[in-house]
Formats: structure tokens, sequence, C-alpha cells
């Protein structure tokens, strides 16, 4: 199992997202989607890891969040694009993805190209 905290990174820069919907992509065991969820946001978060998100599930309940605001995706993200568009704020994992996938997301999110 992974921390439970958020990454440092989040919380040091969180302020600047605006409130609403927000898409972690690779959120593997919760920690930055609980948390957003926590501090007010809508999260839906997506990893291809079901192991990884029954966990993300558990902390979710451990903190207490109503159920609403904290969604679980199992989803490869290569296959994921018609339901990506539905998020203009999105949380990417500690390391940049390969430019192939990279590229694939700026064609979903043109906004942040």
């Amino acid at each position: 199992m992974y921390a439970s905290a958020p990454n440092d990174y989040l919380t040091a820069n969180a302020h600047h997202l605006p409130f609403g919907n927000v898409l972690c992509l690779g959120d593997i065991e919760g920690r930055d989607g609980v948390w957003l969820a926590e501090q007010g946001w809508q999260v839906t978060a997506v990893d291809i890891s079901p192991v990884g998100l029954t966990k993300a599930r558990d902390l979710e309940v451990q903190r207490g969040l109503p159920a609403d605001k904290f969604v679980t995706v199992v989803a490869d993200l290569a296959d994921y694009e018609r339901r990506l568009r539905r998020h203009p704020r999105r949380v990417q994992r500690d390391r940049p993805d390969p430019p192939q996938r990279l590229r694939h997301q700026l064609r979903v999110f043109p906004e942040f190209g």
C-alpha cells in the first residue's frame, strides 16, 4: 500500500484549480483524489488497477466522504477518451506521460494545448 497522504506537489498547488469536477488520472490508491474530495472538489479517479481503486474506496470510507464526492473508474486511459471530455480539470500523477500519451491527452483536452 502506498502512503495515504496526498502528493506534496498537489497540496502545494491545488489552490490553482477552480472548484468543480476534477479528473485524477492514474490515481492508483486514491490518495490524491480522496484529498481533493475532502477539499470540496467532485472527483473521478481513474486507474487501470481494480485492486488499487478498491483501496481508494476504502480510504474514502475511512475519511468519511460522501459517496457522491469521490467516484472511481477502472479504465485503460488509452480507451477512455469519450468520458474524459466531460472533465475540464484534471490531475496527473507524479511523473510525466510518455510523449504519445501526452499528445493523446492534448487532443482530448485542446484547451490545455
